[in-house]
């Protein structure tokens, strides 16, 4: 799949960035000022660099393919005038055979000046990726079509696995297919999802997760790796602990904002065997390309939490990467290794009581935790860390020798109080102990609430309704009436409102 971009190539003016440049700092040559991102998706990718000096007469601007971090080979490149505000990759160059940028691979950009009396350096590179096309996927604003296709022979053992108690619950994949967007994948692995709060046998609302390039160990050979649109793995969730189907949209949208790495979501309407089963969320899966999205690396280990399992203990926690005779050879180590997880227990167990903040974020990055904590004390998420020590994953991104907690499960939000001064998670407690870490805390509070009240969620939650409520009523599956529904927006929306004035009035 090749990409029909555009880039617009922006030089900032000299209010924004501070004022022109000097002589002195043409050594370096320009700053690329975006993109910045990790993932970039084509479409809508800016170039920007800062302004030249009094001399300056235009910047160049070349992209690169990257391989080890180095450039490669050239595969762009554009001359913008000072005068110049932006441009399309039709007024650059491609290299002969190029006509985009591809998709999920790794950029360079980097630029220089043209001055009236010779050019500067070049300004350092500035890496970047590009969408995978998944960016697609999660547009919120579309409702797909999915299909599953369940044989026989695989409905009694989906069933039998489906219902899960209050405790690990292992499920295996079976034969079937899934058709998106009229691509048909034969041969997915299908099996049951969900908790002992969401699951459900095959003859209610059952969830689903779909392996698009699983090894199906009755067929002979390694099955080749697929995807749709940069996906290997599909989420469908049924939303039947949440009747306003709207809490993991707002929820994930918030936790985005906050800095959290996520799941992207997205609506769809789920046939299983060409029935109508109803309104469903595609939730983005939490494996080693969503981390690549978010992380400096994505070689690191990655646990998911038990029930009530708190950092600290080993036994509760439970690899999330497997290791098979059809994986590709790994050089990162054994994705199954707890050496990890023990090396951040001993380095918790040697905080003394006392001296917990800040040397806590040297193992955790507590940034990102205060953020996590605050935003889920603001939308009640009462089953998660910290306040339950439940539904999360944690990783260790090895570039910085860090962990940073990863929430999951939120469809139970807006609903009941989440104190953050009554948390049962370890991080937490340990941190209201000390002043100066109840002070950070205290201050995240405020940005928090801040930017939810300016993310104005009272309108995200009625432009849902409007958007869904012909599914909702269309819904065969659904375990509550229309009206019922209606109320339950209504109670989100009254639970967003008066919130932050909750919050301020106990803890500000």
């Amino acid at each position: 799949m090749k990409y029909a971009a555009i880039l617009t190539l922006v030089t900032l003016s000299s209010v924004a960035c501070g004022g022109a440049s000097t002589s002195s700092d043409l050594d370096q040559g320009p700053t690329i000022l975006s993109p910045s991102a990790r993932v970039v998706v084509p479409i809508t990718m800016q170039i920007r660099a800062d302004d030249g000096p009094v001399n300056w007469v235009s910047t160049e601007f070349e992209v690169w393919r990257s391989s080890k971090g180095l450039r490669s080979q050239m595969v762009w490149q554009h001359i913008a005038t000072a005068q110049q505000a932006s441009a399309v990759l039709a007024d650059g160059t491609f290299i002969p055979g190029m006509t985009a940028l591809e998709p999920w691979k790794k950029y360079i950009v980097r630029a220089r000046y043209k001055l009236e009396d010779g050019l500067s350096e070049w300004g350092a590179d500035q890496p970047f990726r590009t969408d995978d096309g998944s960016e697609a996927v999660f547009d919120s604003q579309v409702i797909r079509d999915v299909y599953l296709t369940i044989p026989e022979a695989s409905w009694d053992p989906i069933d039998s696995e489906a219902v899960s108690e209050c405790e690990p619950h292992p499920r295996s994949y079976y034969p079937g297919a899934i058709t998106i967007d009229g691509l048909q994948f034969d041969g997915a692995g299908l099996r049951a999802k969900g908790g002992c709060g969401s699951s459900r046998s095959l003859d209610e609302k059952s969830a689903f997760k779909v392996n698009l390039s699983w090894d199906d160990p009755a067929v002979d050979g390694c099955a080749a790796t697929r995807r749709f649109m940069g996906l290997k793995k599909i989420t469908l969730n049924n939303q039947v602990e949440d009747k306003s189907y709207t809490h993991e949209r707002i929820g994930y949208d918030f936790f985005q904002k906050m800095g959290i790495p996520v799941p992207r979501v997205a609506p769809v309407r789920l046939y299983v065997n060409n029935e109508l089963w109803g309104l469903y969320l595609n939730v983005e899966s939490i494996d080693r390309r969503f981390l690549a999205r978010r992380f400096d690396s994505k070689k690191g280990m990655m646990y998911e939490a038990g029930y009530g399992c708190d950092l600290g203990d080993r036994e509760c926690f439970e690899p999330k990467f497997s290791t098979d005779a059809c994986d590709t050879p790994r050089t990162d180590g054994d994705p199954t290794d707890l050496t990890p997880l023990d090396d951040l227990n001993t380095r918790l167990e040697k905080l003394a009581d006392g001296a917990f903040y800040p040397a806590i974020t040297e193992i955790i990055d507590f940034d990102r935790f205060l953020s996590l904590w605050t935003a889920a004390a603001i939308m009640g998420y009462w089953d998660g860390y910290p306040n339950d020590a439940n539904n999360y994953r944690i990783y260790h991104d090895p570039t910085d020798n860090r962990w940073t907690l990863i929430p999951s499960g939120i469809d139970q939000l807006f609903e009941e109080d989440a104190d953050p001064y009554e948390p049962t998670g370890m991080l937490s407690k340990r941190c209201l102990a000390e002043t100066a870490c109840e002070e950070a805390f205290l201050e995240r509070l405020e940005e928090a609430l801040n930017l939810f009240e300016a993310s104005d969620y009272s309108v995200m939650a009625r432009t849902i309704e409007t958007q869904i409520e012909a599914e909702v009523t269309s819904d065969p599956r659904r375990e509550f009436d229309v009206e019922q529904w209606h109320n339950a927006v209504d109670s989100t929306i009254d639970y967003i409102e008066a919130r932050p004035v909750e919050l301020r009035s106990l803890h500000l």
